[in-house]
């Protein structure tokens, strides 16, 4: 009879993990296992198709690329089908809930937050989100993935080789702003750096009409800052620090503002530099508290972030065509089932609350997005100090 590994010091012997256990009869990591029962559950086998010529790469970093290998790779090493215990309350009929969430995913975040952690509720969003994605088409969290990781390579580029004025912390040895002309000067590349990022993403590039692009970049503009801000400074919790990483390797004193703005001399301020700190912080703290704590709590990954990232970008609004806007709701349609997906992998039974939670991080972004945009509006029309117009135009 063949006797089970043992369970001590293993890898997964599909993507090659480490903290493998024996699971359906081969020693595989809990998302490797969670994959393949969920398969099987669902008969979602079919499904799965190759985009190349399957015998992808499926390692740690990359098992979700191609479901079709990966569920080949659990069948060759003898995971068994007729270990995985059959759904305890298989859904005949679409509820309520399932009715709701194909109209509108964003709907039962809610609901997907409260009492997840139960077998039937695993089963309900199983059935909601997984209708199959078109498989000839690269994942679209790929395709976010790809285009982040190229705006960091931009990024420590471009500041890598400017001439920065810092000051360095005697305690932290870190280099600090301290020139607000140059603060600005990287709030503008950061401009055209996420219109690059925006770009880098397929489905965006792919939409026809210009201004609808320009549309959507302008609404996704001040979400990105204020996210990806949030991302890069989740440790050390800059809520506790209030430093926060600029550019790069460079790091801001956000007490040390008022001294900061006082130096602007292209960037001329024509406020009390006190009285610029009063204006902008409310919405500072407004990100602090409904942004970069909860993330930081959550100990938020870089696959979520792209999910948010990629829900922001297509959010589609009345100013676009209908074109657009039905492709943007195809695209945040997948990405909904992807996320899900990962979230499955990743949590298991606790993957439709952890979606949920991050799922209502969107209602905070939409409401950041109205506050910082009142800033800059406040800036333009009381010439608190002086801007490129292109960006009040964008970010305003």
């Amino acid at each position: 009879m063949k006797q089970p590994p043992s369970s001590a010091a293993l890898s997964c012997q599909v993507c090659g993990s480490d903290s493998a256990s024996v699971h359906f009869g081969s020693a595989v990591c809990l998302a490797c296992a969670a994959f393949f029962r969920r398969t099987v559950q669902l008969s979602l086998e079919k499904s799965y198709t190759c985009t190349s010529d399957n015998s992808c790469d499926i390692s740690q970093y990359a098992r979700n690329v191609c479901r079709h290998c990966r569920m080949q790779k659990c069948l060759q090493i003898g995971m068994d089908r007729s270990a995985v215990q059959p759904k305890r309350n298989p859904i005949k009929k679409p509820t309520k809930l399932v009715t709701e969430a194909q109209s509108s995913p964003e709907n039962i975040c809610d609901k997907a937050v409260e009492g997840t952690s139960s077998e039937n509720n695993v089963a309900s969003f199983s059935t909601i989100f997984y209708a199959p994605v078109r498989s000839q088409e690269r994942p679209v969290l790929e395709d976010i993935a790809k285009a982040y990781r190229l705006l960091q390579e931009k990024r420590k580029a471009k500041y890598s080789s400017m001439n920065i004025p810092y000051k360095i912390d005697s305690k932290t040895g870190r280099k600090m702003l301290c020139d607000f002309d140059t603060a600005v000067v990287g709030k503008q590349i950061e401009l055209f750096f996420t219109g690059d990022f925006a770009n880098s993403i397929k489905h965006f590039a792919e939409i026809p009409s210009g201004l609808d692009k320009f549309e959507l970049f302008k609404q996704f503009m001040v979400i990105f800052e204020s996210l990806d801000m949030c991302f890069r400074n989740l440790e050390p919790n800059w809520v506790e620090t209030n430093i926060i990483q600029g550019m790069d390797d460079f790091w801001l004193d956000m007490k040390a503002l008022p001294d900061i703005y006082a130096t602007g001399v292209k960037t001329k301020v024509h406020f009390d530099p006190e009285e610029c700190v009063r204006l902008f912080m409310p919405t500072v703290d407004q990100i602090k508290f409904e942004l970069a704590q909860p993330m930081h709590d959550m100990k938020i990954r870089d696959e979520e972030m792209f999910a948010l990232f990629g829900l922001a970008l297509f959010d589609s609004n009345n100013n676009v065509s209908t074109e657009t806007s039905v492709r943007c709701q195809d695209v945040r349609n997948r990405l909904f089932r992807e996320f899900m997906d990962y979230c499955f992998e990743k949590d298991g039974p606790d993957g439709p609350a952890r979606f949920g939670t991050i799922i209502l991080l969107i209602s905070a972004c939409k409401r950041l997005r109205t506050a910082s945009q009142e800033i800059y509006q406040m800036i333009k029309v009381f010439n608190v100090m002086d801007m490129d117009k292109m960006f009040l135009e964008i970010c305003g």
